[in-house]
Formats: C-alpha cells, sequence, structure tokens
C-alpha cells in the first residue's frame, strides 16, 4: 500500500502542487485492523491525523462517541497548544491514514508559503474556508508569536489622585499666602507628567510573551541603558507565585508573578501586570501540560515498541515512514552555524587607522607647495595606518563564534597566530540564553550580546557584539532544543530496549510456567 495521490481537505486548498507533494512525502503511512487502538488517554496529542479510508471513534471518558471519516482531519485545532489526549481513539474497521510528528510538523511550518497556505482562512461569518481550524504554533522559540503581557496602567490611577490631591493642596496655600508665586500649584502636574513619561516609556519597552514554546521577557533597563530578552522553556519553570504589594494592588487587581526555573540566573518577575493570579494559572497549566506530554510521549513510545515486537493485540501499523527532501544529508552532515561581531563594531575599529591615514592625504591636498619637499615622508605614513587597518580587518575575521554538533565554540586567534583562545560548551549544559544591547550605538546598528548561561555554576559564554543578537539568541534555542531531542531520543531508545528485553523475559517465564 502506498500513500495517496493527494490530500482531498479544505485545509490544504491553498497549498501549490509542490508543497502538497512536500506535506505528502513527509507524512507517516499507518494502518490497522478493526479494533485497535491509536491513540490512548495521556498521550501527548500534538501530532496531526487525516483519515484515508476506514472509520474511527474517539471515545471520551465519559462514553461520548464522536466518528471520524475518511477525508477528516484529527488534531488541527490544537496545534497551537497541545495537550495530552483523554480519549481514546479506536479503529471501527480496518483503516489508513497519514499522521505528521510535531517535529516533523515545525519542520514543514518553517516553509513560508507551507505556513501561508495551512494558516486559517475564516469567512464573513467566522467558518474556517481554508487551512488549520486553529492557529499554527508560534514560528521559532525566539518569534513573537504568543499572548502578550505588559505592565498594568492602573498605578495611574493612585499616582492621579495623589498629583490633584498636592495641586490641591498647593492652591489653597498660595491663595492664603500670596507671598508663594502664583505657578507653584503647577509643580505638581509637572513631576507627574515627567514620572507619566518615563512609566510609558518603561511600560512600552517591556513586553511578556506566553506561547507553546515558554515564556519571553524583553524589557529596557534605563540603570544600564540597555535591552536584555529571557526566555525559559516550559520544562525549566519549577514554581509560580505571586506578590501583590500594599493595599491599592489588592483593591485595582495587579501584582508581580515569580517564576521559578531551573536555570543558573535565577527567577524570571513578571511586574505589576494586571490579574496576576490568572497569568500564574496559565504558567502553572503550561508547565503541567508539558509534564504530562513527556509522560505520555513516553509511554506511546514504549507502547509503540513492544507492539512491534508483537506484544499485545490488534495494533496500528507503520507501512511507510515519513520522508523529507534533504533529512538524510542534514543527520550526517548536522548544521554548522559561524557568528561573527557586527561590521559595524569592525567599523568602529578602523577609524583611527583611517583617520591617521586621511592626515596626509588632506596635508598634501590642501598644503601641496608648502609641503612638496615632504611628500615622500608624509606618504610614508600611510603604511603603518594600512598594515595597522589590515591587522585589525584580519583580528575581526578570526574572532568568530560557531555552534557545531553537540558543542558551541567560542574561537579566538590573534593576527599572524601571536595568540589563540578556544572555549568550548557542551549545548545541552546551556540552562538559558539571554541578550543584552548596551548603549545608543547598539539600537543604531542593531549589535549586541547573546549569553549562554551553563550549568554548575562555571562562567557564561558570550557571543559579544554579533549582529541581531534576537536572531542569534532564536537560532542558538533551536540547535539547543535539537540536541536536546537527540539526547532524550537516545535514552529513550535505550529504555525501550530495556522494557522489550524485559517483557522478552516475561513471556518465557510464562511459556515455562506448570503445564507447559
Amino acid at each position: 500500500m502506498t500513500k495517496p495521490s493527494s490530500l482531498d481537505h479544505q485545509a490544504f486548498f491553498r497549498l501549490s502542487g509542490a508543497d502538497r507533494a512536500a506535506l505528502l512525502s513527509a507524512a507517516e503511512l499507518w494502518e490497522a485492523e478493526a479494533g485497535s487502538v491509536i491513540r490512548h488517554p495521556g498521550d501527548p496529542g500534538d501530532d496531526l491525523l487525516y483519515l484515508i479510508d476506514g472509520r474511527l471513534a474517539n471515545i471520551a471518558p465519559d462514553g461520548a462517541e464522536s466518528r471520524i471519516l475518511p477525508g477528516d482531519l484529527l488534531g488541527d485545532d490544537d496545534l497551537a497548544d497541545p495537550r495530552p489526549v483523554d480519549a481514546t481513539l479506536r479503529t471501527l474497521e480496518a483503516s489508513r491514514w497519514l499522521r505528521w510528528s510535531s517535529e516533523v510538523l515545525t519542520r514543514l511550518l518553517a516553509v513560508p508559503s507551507i505556513r501561508r497556505g495551512l494558516a486559517p482562512l475564516r469567512g464573513s461569518d467566522g467558518t474556517v474556508i481554508s487551512g488549520f481550524a486553529g492557529p499554527l504554533p508560534v514560528e521559532s522559540p525566539g518569534s513573537d508569536g504568543g499572548r502578550r503581557y505588559r505592565c498594568s496602567l492602573k498605578p495611574l490611577l493612585p499616582a492621579a489622585g495623589f498629583t490633584a490631591l498636592v495641586a490641591g493642596s498647593l492652591v489653597l496655600a498660595v491663595a492664603r499666602n500670596p507671598a508663594l508665586p502664583p505657578v507653584l500649584p503647577l509643580a505638581a502636574p509637572a513631576v507627574f507628567l515627567g514620572w507619566l513619561l518615563l512609566f510609558l516609556l518603561g511600560r512600552l519597552t517591556t513586553v511578556y510573551t506566553v506561547s507553546g514554546t515558554g515564556i519571553r521577557n524583553r524589557r529596557f533597563d534605563w540603570s544600564r541603558f540597555s535591552i536584555e530578552s529571557r526566555r525559559v522553556p516550559p520544562d525549566r519553570i519549577r514554581g509560580v507565585e505571586v506578590e501583590k504589594k500594599g493595599l491599592l494592588q489588592r483593591i485595582l487587581g495587579y501584582g508581580t508573578v515569580f517564576v521559578k526555573t531551573s536555570a543558573i540566573d535565577g527567577e524570571l518577575v513578571l511586574r505589576d501586570v494586571d490579574r496576576p493570579e490568572h497569568l500564574a494559572r496559565e504558567l502553572n497549566t503550561m508547565r503541567e501540560g508539558a509534564v504530562r506530554r513527556d509522560e505520555g510521549r513516553d509511554r506511546e513510545m514504549m507502547r509503540r515498541a513492544l507492539e512491534s515486537r508483537g506484544f499485545g493485540g490488534a495494533s496500528p501499523r507503520l507501512v511507510e515512514p515519513s520522508r523529507i527532501p534533504g533529512e538524510a544529508a542534514r543527520r550526517s552532515a548536522p548544521e554548522a552555524l559561524v557568528f561573527r561581531k557586527s561590521p559595524a563594531v569592525l567599523l568602529g575599529r578602523l577609524i583611527p587607522p583611517l583617520l591617521i591615514g586621511a592626515v596626509p592625504i588632506l596635508a598634501i591636498l590642501f598644503f601641496g607647495d608648502a609641503v612638496s619637499r615632504f611628500r615622500i615622508p608624509i606618504l610614508s605614513v600611510l603604511v603603518p595606518a594600512a598594515l595597522w587597518a589590515l591587522y585589525r580587518i584580519e583580528d575581526w575575521r578570526n574572532d568568530r563564534f560557531e555552534v557545531s554538533g553537540r558543542y558551541v565554540v567560542d574561537l579566538y586567534r590573534k593576527p599572524l597566530g601571536l595568540k589563540e583562545n578556544r572555549r568550548q560548551v557542551e549545548l545541552v549544559s546551556v540552562q538559558n540564553i539571554r541578550t543584552e544591547q548596551k548603549g545608543p550605538a547598539s539600537f543604531i546598528f542593531r549589535f549586541g550580546d547573546v549569553i549562554l548561561v551553563t550549568a554548575g555554576g562555571a562562567s557564561d559564554t558570550v557571543f559579544e557584539n554579533v549582529s541581531r543578537p534576537w536572531k542569534v539568541q532564536e537560532r542558538l534555542f533551536a540547535c539547543r532544543e535539537r540536541e536536546l531531542r537527540r539526547m532524550e531520543s537516545l535514552r529513550q531508545s535505550e529504555r525501550r530496549d530495556d522494557m522489550i528485553r524485559f517483557a522478552e523475559v516475561m513471556d518465557q517465564i510464562r511459556s515455562a510456567g506448570p503445564g507447559r
């Protein structure tokens, strides 16, 4: 049996022929006899199923049953925020279906044309006429997708009330004492307006984003005039606490949420957000969902491994695996990333030698006759200036940061082989990745530092002055999570082999029991 030649569902109507072919090639083909269980309660539920032929029944814990018929999709409404299933998915007759795992979907949705073609398109009445039924997952861990939270505007109410009270008191004081300047009551509104400007700028430059990939905090630090960005994946959250200081915060309903993490750099603080209890519940639900998904994925993979060895009754069978173009080449030759310092940094380093080289040229241009006798000595200054500039260019080229395979490498070589420093960190030991942009120049030329927080209290690895640090952070998170998945897959494979050997031994013991 082979995969179908087309996908006859409204979700795929806007895809081009090439994108449909890529989607079909990336799908797994499964089949099962009547009575087989495809999904058990507790399974992660982060995959997408398309029924080719047969009939399926989705049986809820209360016994309610819904039917899935040929051409139906299952799972397209929960892709952005998948949760472990609580229903049993069973075949009512011999069936075949296509399956896309969450990892495969993530890679497919990274293709812009496929993402556009599968995004929900709704009619005037709100019904989906093309694309998936639910929102798509965020494009990447570092992207801006997800629910955004900003600092509450409610602190303006007591501040405005206090300003009005002070201004009124000053008006009374001026009325009773003519010696006071008449403009004195304006001092309170002036101070309030200054504070309001700083408050609104702080609120504008601080964003908390919550999505299926974790929590992201991007804020401007006025004390250091820098932007800092942090992200905490769901599996790193260890607890969530809410704090409301004073009676006003309790009455107005805003407060601070502290996210306890397993990272070395401590907790993530979401300050002065509205409805902090609601946000804390959302974060706890996200953390618990991530834990349940991981546990369900372990059980599912172990169950599939045992079923493939003949243990259990009727069970689904993988007919044709997923095939993604270029996947074999990618796995045999892992992607190597190379980052260098921003060209703006190189330009800043070239300014001194360029100025020194410009001096003799300008001297000859403007004072040609006066310095004609010294033209050769003056021009000889260009030689050391040029050598200095070449040295700095080579010094910039030799300072690079690499991500290859399992390691992050900070490599620095002085020109002419004068010095070489190499620092290597395992990706799996990276606990968190932060970004910092310091000073006006970093905002204008869009460069900054990427800080890799490592386990064990070791000193952090810093990618200094790289272009677009938020993009570098995004790609490093993707590499880290890919390596974590690879390591987890190896551990799961070892656990599956142990479980299979245990099941085989138990089967041998039962076969050798009394009366056999």
